[in-house]
């Protein structure tokens, strides 16, 4: 396990080059924008994982970006990280329809069939 404070989005290429094999990766972030970019990072580095692991400090999940750059992803793990949604959790309306997906864990989600839209 090796974990790196990335300033630039750019330096995420260097630092994925001093990892022989990649089997999981875990986005902390505030905003669906930045884990965008980092997904789009990831992409482009052409990184085969399995599993993907988001953890947002608010309303933004960036599932579309996930979905849009990994549509064939196995596993994905996803909690709201944040102190207003430790007792109440984090609403979730939508969630893009994985293909190939057999394991997803969400952790501090709520989800009811009367919001959820599956895409």
């Amino acid at each position: 396990l090796k974990c790196y404070h990335i300033d630039k989005d750019s330096y995420l290429l260097i630092a994925l080059k001093h990892c022989r094999i990649i089997s999981s990766v875990k986005i902390w972030f505030a905003d669906a924008t930045f884990a965008g970019k980092v997904l789009k990072k990831l992409k482009q580095a052409k990184i085969r994982m399995r599993c993907l692991d988001l953890y947002p400090y608010n309303t933004e999940k960036a599932l579309e970006q996930a979905f849009s750059s990994f549509p064939d992803l196995t596993g994905m793990t996803m909690r709201p990280h944040g102190q207003e949604y430790f007792w109440s959790g984090l609403d979730m309306y939508s969630f893009p329809k994985f293909t190939k997906m057999d394991t997803l864990m969400l952790d501090g989600f709520n989800i009811s069939e009367l919001h959820i839209k599956f895409y």
